[in-house]
């Protein structure tokens, strides 16, 4: 795999479709996060993509990969949308590591992770520029290797937000009393 592609690219209008919807997603499902500060949330996809790194070692076409391939990246939009970056504007970087997809994405992931510690001790640390480089690469590297692979990688992401928000909706009682009110 030839990661340092940089001819690879998403559709512009379906990526940008696409990091408006997460927005949105976001704002309406996760009251619960939305409410934290900026550093907090920043935390806690910090937290999601760890969380993801064991599914992402295991082979490609074992399902907890694929669930967690799209959810990291679910995950990385996310988190480009709290940094106010937008996707389709991003430079090719390409300041990837030698070892391969799974190399790098521990490699970014850790970097975003060690500017939130570095914030919760008040380090010396470019913190933003931090989050924001570790985002932009692994939105970079999961752009090529989606490409490289032919996953439909926002096609799978958009699915799985519909997923997240229909058991959302199904636990929902204003959600529930809202479809009695259809009848």
């Amino acid at each position: 795999m030839n990661i340092q592609d940089k001819s690879l690219k998403f559709d512009f209008k379906e990526l940008g479709l696409y990091q408006v919807r997460q927005y949105e997603h976001d704002i309406s499902y996760h009251a619960d996060i939305v409410a934290l500060g900026l550093v907090r949330r920043l935390t806690h996809v910090a937290l999601h993509l760890s969380k993801y790194a064991y599914g992402i070692s295991l082979p490609r076409h074992h399902e907890k990969f694929q669930k967690d391939y799209t959810d990291s990246f679910v995950m990385i939009v996310s988190g480009a949308n709290l940094l106010d970056i937008d996707l389709s504007e991003i430079n090719k970087r390409n300041n990837f590591v030698e070892g391969g997809f799974l190399s790098n994405y521990l490699y970014f992931s850790s970097i975003f992770s060690k500017s939130c510690e570095s914030y919760d001790h008040f380090e010396k640390h470019s913190f933003h520029q931090s989050w924001e480089e570790s985002i932009c690469n692994l939105f970079e590297l999961f752009e090529q290797d989606s490409i490289q692979h032919n996953i439909s990688l926002i096609k799978d992401a958009n699915k799985r937000l519909d997923e997240v928000e229909s058991k959302i909706n199904s636990k929902n009682v204003v959600y529930s009393i809202k479809n009695k009110l259809r009848v």
